[in-house]
């Protein structure tokens, strides 16, 4: 009797992993889909430390790193642009497609031209470095990060970013987002420029600058 119930347990456990095709199957079809893809590069460029070519992908969670004298273009899938100058390095930290992508940018300069979603009523790109943070609806904007003095910096060429002070990078898209909000973030406008000052551990007040030096920059 123990034989047989045995072997009518043995039957049914062969028959159910039969009727599975694969069982790894779930895993192996959520595939990773690629975030954007490179358009334009000069010199050389690294994803993780492999170099990139024209057309190749870049995944959420990546980091992006150029050498001397080298830029690199990546076009999003949300139809935004990245483009990253010499000596730069940063995180696709988070990508959501229209909502809720933030980038590291760990040294360095970055531009970016961010597709405006008029239904989203949050901050579609968030970029944050080690003393600052800036908010994104739709606009073209650049941003710095000088590692030596960490001093960040942004200059708006359309559009208006949000911009202030932040202790840690280690804030979220969420954290960041909320903290954006509050009344003690600068608006920088088209055309002006701000940068958050180390001795009184604030941001300043965006200035404009001159017309030839910003239709100089924003050709670029």
């Amino acid at each position: 009797m123990k034989i047989a119930t045995y072997l009518t347990l043995l039957l049914v456990f062969s028959t159910n992993l039969l009727s599975i095709e694969n069982p790894t199957e779930d895993i192996i079809s959520d595939e990773i889909i690629p975030i954007g893809e490179v358009k334009y590069l000069r010199g050389e460029a690294y994803r993780n430390g492999t170099k990139l070519n024209i057309k190749s992908s870049v995944y959420e969670g990546d980091t992006i790193r150029t050498l001397k004298s080298s830029v690199v273009r990546i076009a999003m899938i949300n139809e935004s642009t990245l483009t990253i100058a010499p000596e730069t390095e940063m995180i696709l930290e988070e990508f959501k497609s229209n909502d809720e992508n933030l980038i590291h940018l760990l040294k360095g300069v970055m531009r970016a031209k961010v597709r405006n979603n008029p239904a989203n009523k949050e901050n579609s790109l968030i970029v944050k470095s080690e003393t600052a943070a800036l908010g994104v609806r739709g606009t073209d904007f650049q941003f710095t990060y000088n590692k030596k003095n960490n001093v960040s910096s942004v200059l708006t060429f359309e559009g208006i970013v949000a911009f202030k002070r932040i202790t840690s990078s280690k804030f979220h898209y969420n954290d960041l987002d909320r903290e954006l909000s509050k009344s003690n973030t600068y608006e920088v406008k088209q055309g002006e420029f701000s940068s958050n000052n180390l001795k009184y551990g604030i941001v300043n007040i965006p200035t404009r600058i001159s017309s030839t030096q910003f239709y100089g920059l924003k050709k670029n």
